[in-house]
């Protein structure tokens, strides 16, 4: 019998799926959707000064310094700011499970109600690492501007500072088929993740028991575990030149792919040149392989793989944490 698609709804046959008829127990499942995100996990995260945005100041004019004789003055000078403000977002989602799944889950009830709600921790850090990435507010208002969406030419200046260097390199690649490497330096007065005022940051799990939910029949209810998934984000980024990218590498052939020298440049633009310990290179598999094969045959110093504080091997480049996050795209078209 074919199974029913119910939507948002989990039925018997999801229970059934989950249990071996041999013995009752629950099946190892592979996450085969699990991806890579290390920007939602390693990013600082900081409370903002509002409910709904975060407002701060970025320096757009040094004082004026002159040279005095004796007997003489100079005139009086002062800096100038402007105000910067970034919204944030509400994700939010919800499961819910029937009492009489996890009662006919018997022992295991736990651990279905469990591998259910980790299906949603893995689809909430997702939906966030998207938006830090891709979000655009001219797409979605209840979003806020992303990584790319802020930093889509090459010949715009960091805070508007003609003196600094531009903040995207162009990889030379055309079409719909390319991808991006990120050069971040995190911190406070540089770039980090926003939560509103006298609220959490971070994700929020809100174990709500059971509750009286609408059914998938209208005008019907039954009693189901509710759990509720919350997590309040927005992205700032005070000072411009702590985000470099490096767009249009192209994901396929033998031309326009990684470029190292690129990637020393986009290093040495951000104030610290790669030296801070918060900055972080992000690329996706794609790239990840072509740093791999680059560098694979030859004695290159700029590489070197460390144990990170889990025991796990990261790969370094100068001295930066290379990231995998595949939140970023190969499907992004080439910018101008």
């Amino acid at each position: 019998m074919a199974e029913v698609n119910l939507g948002g709804v989990y039925t018997l046959v999801d229970l059934v799926k989950m249990m071996d008829p041999a013995n009752g127990r629950l099946i190892f499942v592979a996450n085969t959707l699990a991806r890579k995100n290390p920007i939602v996990r390693e990013v600082p995260i900081m409370e903002a000064n509002q409910i709904l945005s975060h407002v701060g100041n970025r320096m757009s004019q040094l004082p004026t310094v002159q040279k005095r004789a004796i007997n003489d003055g100079v005139p009086k000078s002062a800096h100038k700011e402007i105000p910067v403000t970034a919204p944030m977002s509400l994700f939010e989602t919800m499961s819910q499970i029937d009492e009489e799944i996890l009662r006919l889950a018997g022992a295991n009830a736990g651990a279905v109600r469990e591998r259910k709600d980790a299906a949603f921790i893995e689809a909430m850090a997702q939906s966030v690492a998207d938006e830090i990435i891709y979000g655009s507010i001219g797409d979605d208002v209840l979003g806020f501007n992303g990584l790319a969406t802020m930093f889509n030419l090459s010949t715009d200046y960091p805070n508007a500072d003609s003196t600094w260097y531009y903040n995207v390199q162009l990889g030379g690649g055309s079409g719909s088929d390319t991808t991006s490497i990120w050069v971040v330096e995190w911190g406070a007065e540089k770039a980090h993740l926003i939560y509103p005022k006298g609220t959490q940051g971070g994700l929020e799990i809100d174990d709500l028991g059971k509750q009286l939910v609408s059914g998938v029949t209208a005008s019907t209810q039954f009693v189901a575990f509710v759990t509720q998934f919350k997590w309040r984000c927005g992205l700032f980024v005070q000072d411009e030149r702590c985000v470099q990218r490096i767009a249009n590498i192209e994901t396929a052939g033998a031309v326009n792919t990684f470029d190292d020298d690129m990637l020393i440049t986009a290093l040495n633009r951000t104030p610290d040149m790669g030296e801070n310990p918060s900055t972080r290179i992000y690329v996706n598999r794609t790239t990840r392989t072509q740093m791999d094969i680059r560098v694979k045959d030859k004695n290159n110093v700029n590489y070197v793989n460390l144990a990170d504080a889990f025991g796990k091997p990261v790969l370094y480049f100068r001295g930066v944490p290379v990231q995998v996050c595949d939140g970023i795209l190969n499907t992004e078209t080439a910018i101008a």
